[in-house]
This record gives structure tokens, C-alpha cells and sequence, in this order.
């Protein structure tokens, strides 16, 4: 990446990172599905019709796509758990997925959404994106371990990988915030 990405990559977030694709100003982009829909913008893109879309390739050990996900709830002190109850039902219903789809805006965890040739002639987004997405859930895995002092964890491998991308050698700094995270999380276990 010192070689070939654009100057500053090493403080990219996602913002930074789709703004540098959608202007053409870098070859590949990974992240989730739902950041797609600009790209295919002509308002917002430089590139519309000129990207491809696949899923993970195959590793030495195993081919994986990750998946992140959001939860709803209903907490035990709500004054109206039935009216959150039925947000939630709604909220995951066969219909709010199959508007999620259909925007490419992320995507829904009904099987059957995915498989609704009627919700998926809806999809507005090209059908190597839909291949991708369906491809992809067949080789879904958890990214991230769940790491409650997540925070932390971000902070101290962050500035690890940053030094590493600015030619710091990598072994030495993934044992440095090893040897710095471990006891937050051992402290986190407990």
C-alpha cells in the first residue's frame, strides 16, 4: 500500500476509501455490500458501469466472506415491549429485507429474500452485485471476534497496522499491541 495507494491511505476509513473509488482514483475497494449503491450512482460516480463485483477468493485455507451484522432488542425495563416487539418483527420482516435488497443497501438475513425471484427482479443494483451478495452468503463467516473492550482493541492495533503501512516491520508491532491488548482483554473475560 505505500506503493500504490493514494497518499494518506493509512488514515482511510470507509468515508475516504469510497470517495477515492468513486472518483477513479483507486483500483479496488473491499467492504460491505451496503457502501455499493453510490458507486452506481452517475450523480455521485466517476466509475458507473465500469465496476465489477465477486466474492472473496479462495485462501491457502479456506474461502470466506465476512459478515457483520446488527441485532435488535427489546431491553427488560421497556415501559412497551409489545410495541417494540412488533418494530422488531417488522424490522426483519420479508418485506423490509426485500426493500433492503432491492436498494443495495445491505443484506437481509431471510434465506428466502435472497431467493424471491420476484423481490429480485426488484434489485436495482447490476446482476454481478446480486451474484456477489448470494455467492457471498453461502460463504459467510463472523470478521471480527467479539472482543467487548472493542474500542481499545481498535486503538491499540490501529496505530500497529499504521506503522506497518508506513514500512514499520509488522512482526514487531502485531507482538507490541499483542503484548499491550492482553491484558485489557484478559481484564475483559472476567
Amino acid at each position: 500500500m505505500t506503493k500504490t495507494a493514494p497518499p494518506g491511505v493509512s488514515g482511510f476509513n470507509w468515508a475516504e476509501a469510497q470517495s477515492a473509488f468513486l472518483q477513479g482514483k483507486i483500483g479496488m475497494w473491499l467492504d460491505g455490500v451496503g457502501f455499493a449503491p453510490p458507486i452506481e450512482n452517475p450523480e455521485k460516480s466517476r466509475v458507473v458501469g465500469q465496476v465489477g463485483y465477486g466474492i472473496m477468493p479462495k485462501g491457502p485455507k479456506v474461502q470466506a466472506a465476512g459478515t457483520f451484522g446488527d441485532g435488535l432488542g427489546v431491553v427488560a425495563a421497556s415501559q412497551k415491549k409489545e410495541a417494540g416487539y412488533l418494530f422488531c418483527q417488522w424490522a426483519i420482516s420479508h418485506e423490509m429485507g426485500a426493500r433492503l435488497l432491492q436498494a443495495g443497501a445491505g443484506v437481509p438475513f431471510r434465506q428466502s429474500v435472497l431467493e424471491d425471484a420476484k423481490v429480485r427482479e426488484g434489485v436495482k443494483m447490476p446482476g454481478a452485485w446480486l451474484d456477489a451478495v448470494v455467492g457471498s452468503g453461502k460463504i459467510s463467516r463472523l470478521a471480527l471476534p467479539v472482543i467487548i473492550p472493542v474500542t481499545e482493541f481498535r486503538d491499540v492495533y490501529g496505530v500497529g497496522l499504521t506503522n506497518m503501512i508506513g514500512g514499520a516491520d509488522p512482526e514487531t508491532e502485531l507482538k507490541a499491541a499483542t503484548a499491550q491488548f492482553e491484558p485489557v482483554l484478559a481484564k475483559s473475560e472476567g
